[in-house]
Formats: C-alpha cells, sequence, structure tokens
C-alpha cells in the first residue's frame, strides 16, 4: 500500500508536521486497506514490476490536476506568446553575438 499524504502535512514557519487528523486519516485508510484516489494506493507486484520494482509513491498515488486545467485556446495563447519572446530573445542574443 502506497500512501502520499504531502498535502496533509501543515507547514508553518518552517516547521512541518501532521495534526491529529491528518494521523487519523493516514490510519484509518491504512487500516480499511482501500485505494483512495490521489491518496492511496493499494499495489500489485505487477504494478510495481512495472516501473522496475521502484517504490517512489508518485508513481502508484497520482496527484490530483484537476484545478490546474487550461482551456485549449488559453494554452495556445499562452504557446502563442512564449514562441514570441522566445524570437526576441534570441534576436537580441544574436545581435550581441556578432
Amino acid at each position: 500500500m502506497f500512501i502520499n499524504a504531502k498535502k496533509e502535512v501543515v507547514d508553518n514557519k518552517g516547521q512541518a508536521y501532521l495534526t491529529k487528523d491528518h494521523i487519523n486519516k493516514i490510519y484509518q485508510d491504512f487500516k480499511e486497506f482501500v485505494d483512495i484516489p490521489h491518496f492511496s494506493k493499494l499495489a500489485t507486484i505487477e504494478d510495481i514490476m512495472k516501473f522496475k520494482g521502484s517504490m517512489n509513491v508518485n508513481f502508484y498515488v497520482k496527484q490530483d490536476n484537476s484545478d490546474h486545467r487550461v482551456s485549449f485556446s488559453e494554452s495556445f495563447e499562452n504557446w502563442e506568446k512564449a514562441g514570441t519572446e522566445l524570437k526576441t530573445s534570441m534576436k537580441k542574443l544574436l545581435k550581441e553575438l556578432n
């Protein structure tokens, strides 16, 4: 069983800790031995061997990126802007090199 409780950790002025509620959540999941999306994963030997035996929790418990979704038009606009900035930067660099 892999549990990724990174989001449960409280970081307060450089002090990182788990509250009793967080500890209970981790314990309950371990006790119930179930998958919870974006929190825990029951991995089989076959699952683990797909990643060459790696025990890196990030391979098994995927992060929830649903709040970071960007529309296609916004992505395309960002891509075009980055391309324009790159062209400007390259022209400046080449001008300085000559």
